[in-house]
């Protein structure tokens, strides 16, 4: 098994994912990113620019944070009327 340093998530990805109804997608990226973490990696979400340079709008570096930011975006899939991810 080897260690990966950092995880770059564009958080824009994961947001059409969900606009689209698509949280099989979502759900994939999320466990991706656990197993990362729990091989010792830092996932970073980021929003992507063209002309500048992205801005990192939040890190994970335990399970137990990136299943809090997955609540928070299932609370706001619930108040839109979407499927949340499970």
């Amino acid at each position: 098994m080897y260690k990966v340093g950092k995880v770059l998530i564009d958080l824009t990805q994961i947001f059409d994912a969900l606009e689209l109804g698509d949280t099989g997608v979502v759900r994939t990226i999320l466990n991706a990113c656990g197993d990362a973490i729990d091989q010792g990696a830092v996932v970073q979400l980021r929003r992507e620019f063209e002309d500048l340079p992205p801005q990192v709008l939040a890190e994970f570096k335990s399970r137990e944070d990136l299943d809090n930011w997955k609540d928070k975006l299932n609370e706001v899939q619930k108040i839109l009327k979407r499927e949340g991810i499970n």
